[in-house]
């Protein structure tokens, strides 16, 4: 399927391999720099757009000072260096992304592993220093987080985008905001309604497509995210070899094979973010029994030789127009 700027805007920048915007006569458009990549948001008319900025702004800069591996002063960065086993005084937002983190890593078998940060960084992609271990090393409570051996450090990186998603929907919300599409790096979550009354509608692009190429456009419920994941994201060639941004935890090294994406429907941006990021890592077909398995919403699509092969779990297909 081929959509043109007529119909679409193709979000920019971003490390995710979705999202396409829709384009109306009846609202606004505003975006701006987040997480080495852009933030958009689509608004309806009426919207204050100074005050929308200064939402996202806010808790972009909140959630980078808390939560960023490349900040040196970032809480998380001083957790890192630590070598205490004992517990940590946090605030309740990483408490809460740590919390969420290890549920993910529960549920995938470690397919989300917040502490694979070093092998991430070994490969060129992160500054996290440290060893490698099982996510069982950490343990979190409201407002305290404890490595239980030394050496172990948190990555984020795979949920934090989501999680500062949440934020802005609360945060726009908070602000009598109540009808807007949130774009975040290619994570998106919807507010309320589209001016004409109807569901806010995305596509996901077909991965490794040239231009803008949708496999699927989508309808996203109030109050729902979607996260797209796939191996044509970020990544480097080395030696004629392709290396993926995301790592397998089990093998410690970048998952492989031909142009794949996993996009997921789910109730928060933290949950749809990390889940894509942990089936993207299990494979198509590992990834979509455990999709099942779980009832996640959920669009894998592999593609060879330029031919789209699609699996749907749990009630995905009832959220597709297109």
């Amino acid at each position: 399927m081929t959509l043109s700027r007529r119909d679409m805007i193709l979000a920019t920048g971003g490390a995710a391999l979705a999202v396409a915007f829709p384009a109306w006569a009846g609202g606004h458009s505003i975006e701006g720099r987040a997480f080495g990549g852009s933030w958009r948001l689509a608004l309806p008319t009426e919207a204050d757009l100074i005050v929308a900025a200064n939402v996202v702004e806010q808790v972009i800069e909140q959630v980078d000072a808390t939560l960023s591996p490349w900040r040196e002063s970032s809480e998380i960065s001083r957790f890192n260096r630590s070598a205490d086993t004992r517990w940590h005084r946090c605030g309740d937002e990483i408490s809460e992304v740590a919390a969420a983190s290890l549920e993910i890593a529960d549920l995938t078998d470690g397919a989300f592993n917040p502490t694979v940060g070093p092998i991430v960084s070994r490969y060129g992609f992160g500054p996290i220093e440290g060893r490698a271990g099982r996510w069982q090393d950490i343990v979190t409570e409201p407002g305290r987080l404890r490595k239980t051996a030394a050496g172990r450090t948190l990555d984020f990186c795979g949920i934090a985008k989501g999680y500062a998603l949440d934020r802005i929907a609360v945060g726009l919300e908070a602000q009598g905001i109540s009808d807007a599409l949130i774009d975040l790096g290619g994570d998106v979550k919807a507010i309320g309604l589209r001016p004409n009354g109807s569901l806010w509608r995305v596509g996901i692009e077909r991965p490794g497509a040239p231009g803008l190429e949708m496999q699927r456009v989508v309808a996203i419920g109030a109050g729902l995210a979607l996260a797209t994941s796939g191996t044509a994201a970020q990544g480097y060639a080395d030696q004629g070899r392709s290396i993926a941004h995301l790592i397998d935890p089990g093998t410690g090294r970048p998952i492989s094979g031909e142009a794949f994406s996993v996009s997921v429907v789910a109730e928060s941006g933290m949950r749809a973010d990390a889940l894509a990021t942990a089936l993207t890592v299990m494979g198509p077909e590992k990834g979509a029994d455990r999709a099942r398995g779980l009832g996640i919403d959920a669009l894998f699509v592999s593609v060879r030789e330029n031919v789209g092969t699609e699996v749907m779990t749990g009630d995905f297909m009832r959220q597709v127009i297109v």
